[in-house]
């Protein structure tokens, strides 16, 4: 018998657990109780903001201090706090070959009709890191 759900989930079918929209806290959590990725979602900046303000409050202040703002302000600091996420789980992506330890950044959905933006919103989060998926 496995110590958990999510272990349990595992050994017994091929679903593997993903976290979403975390904070840190979460992620330690999840990761102990064997999540192996994480996705994130445009809401995420918004979500920290109302549950664990201390960990983007510095985050929107530099953004607001270097002059981004609208789309912009909002696609920076969603690639700052998924960038964060990332090391957590490289381990998994390394040790998977990639088939896990993946993180997720999704670019704004009232944008998704723009070639140009869907293509920048994916490069933007491939240059974060190996194991962030758009």
């Amino acid at each position: 018998m496995t110590e958990n759900y999510f272990g349990w989930l595992a050994h017994e079918s091929p679903t593997r657990v993903w976290i979403n929209n975390p904070t840190e806290e979460e992620i330690g959590l999840a990761l102990a109780q064997g999540a192996v990725a994480c996705t994130t979602n445009p809401a995420f900046g918004g979500n920290l903001l109302k549950r664990a303000p201390d960990e983007i409050e510095s985050d929107i202040a530099a953004i607001v201090a270097e002059g981004a703002n609208g789309d912009a302000a909002v696609a920076r600091i969603q690639a700052r706090v998924v960038a964060r996420i990332l090391p957590h789980f490289l381990p998994h992506f390394n040790a998977s070959g990639g088939r896990e330890g993946w993180v997720s950044f999704q670019g704004a959905p009232e944008l998704d009709k723009e070639m140009s933006e869907i293509l920048g919103a994916a490069r933007l989060a491939r240059g974060l890191g190996a194991n962030c998926i758009p």
